[in-house]
């Protein structure tokens, strides 16, 4: 199935137009794509979505549905041949899909425990604006909100403007510069739980994820259109054949003309990525050279030097630009560690070596709490937050 034939799904369920079948496909897909519903919703004309104008009132209408469980289930054993010493449970609760599998020795279903959460009291919410931090060359802060800015910031060598369709645009001038005086640096930074977008002056747009910092030289665009990143940003580079689009990052350099790629590189992870959407680019590590195609995904060992590529779901991993987590069977050592970036967690402890992985599509939207209790029904594992500190245990 594909978006458009959910969209026509959707409109009938709206409407209370399915038959039988039709409900239970819908429910399933439903339950494994929360993003096509919430994508489908806006597109969907106000005559048609009978009488509900709200995609959170619809969403959870769609989670109450008394087939919902069984039908999401039922889809789950089909997909699992039953010679495979493997147990799969699929429940969604609150708005989160997830996926759990977990190793049996015994050839038996385990009969999970019921939740026992202990992250109400102490939960960490997100923040309510999206606000970037930037600090000019000159040594002036100044802190931007996306969603409120609406007056023109002009200080010396930067302006900062809204074009007509509301994305926050960046113009530089750097006369000053000229000769042998230093190029300094604008820096542009996230704090956690929040993500930014902008344009620069070359036209190439910029979605900066959480806690991330990019660099940008005052004479970017006069000579050349290079960039320091530390973090997460998604490019969509404008085409200028003569002016290559250089980013830095701690170990390498990746190189195009035009074209939309992801870079991951944050400080504290050992490992860093480039995956291309479309076009080309060319990743430089100290040791090696590779040019990657649409689909594909540059590995690089920040220890080693060692650069690798490998096909890859570029959905997974570009995701977070529209508003989602997306995990794809991962432990959940994998899963905390993105939702450091995201949610203010100041330290993990692990109780438990917990062996089950986990396929998820989650909004970046939903509080800590509901996205670790959701994990909580359908796993041994058991979390509490206290004072901000998370602590993994086993039920």
């Amino acid at each position: 199935m594909d978006k458009e034939d959910y969209k026509k799904l959707l409109e009938k369920y709206l409407n209370n137009e399915l038959v039988e079948d039709e409900l239970s496909y819908f429910l399933e897909q439903t339950a494994t794509n929360e993003e096509w519903f919430y994508e489908n919703f806006d597109q969907i004309d106000e005559t048609k979505l009978g009488g509900i104008f709200d995609d959170e009132t619809g969403f959870q209408n769609i989670l109450s549905h008394t087939e919902f469980s069984n039908a999401a289930k039922e889809n789950t054993r089909s997909l699992i041949p039953t010679i495979l010493r493997y147990a799969a449970i699929f429940i969604v609760f609150g708005a989160v899909s997830l996926v759990a599998y977990q190793y049996f020795s015994n050839d038996q279903t385990q009969n999970f425990k019921d939740s026992t959460t202990l992250i109400t009291k102490s939960n960490i919410t997100l923040s309510e604006n999206s606000s970037l931090e930037i600090k000019l060359a000159d040594g002036t802060h100044l802190q931007l909100d996306e969603g409120n800015f609406n007056k023109r910031i002009k200080k010396e060598g930067i302006t900062i403007d809204k074009d007509k369709d509301g994305l926050v645009v960046l113009q530089l001038t750097a006369q000053k510069h000229i000769g042998n005086q230093p190029v300094g640096f604008h820096e542009l930074s996230t704090p956690r739980g929040e993500g930014f977008t902008f344009q620069l002056p070359d036209g190439s747009k910029v979605w900066l994820n959480t806690t991330t910092k990019i660099k940008i030289p005052e004479d970017f665009n006069l000579k050349n259109r290079t960039v320091y990143l530390e973090g997460e940003a998604f490019f969509d580079v404008a085409h200028n054949a003569s002016k290559p689009f250089l980013i830095h990052t701690d170990n390498d350099i990746v190189k195009v003309l035009g074209t939309a790629f992801n870079v991951k590189s944050y400080s504290q992870d050992k490992t860093s990525f480039v995956t291309l959407v479309r076009g080309s680019v060319q990743v430089n590590s100290e040791n090696k050279q590779i040019l990657l195609s649409p689909g594909e995904q540059s590995v690089s060992n920040k220890s080693s030097g060692d650069l690798a590529k490998k096909k890859v779901d570029v959905d997974q991993f570009i995701a977070w630009k529209n508003g989602y987590f997306k995990f794809v069977d991962q432990p959940i050592h994998e899963i905390i560690k993105e939702l450091i970036k995201w949610y203010d967690i100041k330290e993990v402890k692990y109780e438990v070596d917990n062996k089950e992985r986990f396929t998820a599509s989650i909004k970046r939207s939903r509080n800590l709490s509901d996205v670790l209790s959701n994990i909580e029904k359908i796993s041994n594992l058991q979390f509490t937050i206290k004072e901000g500190r998370l602590i993994v245990k086993e039920k």
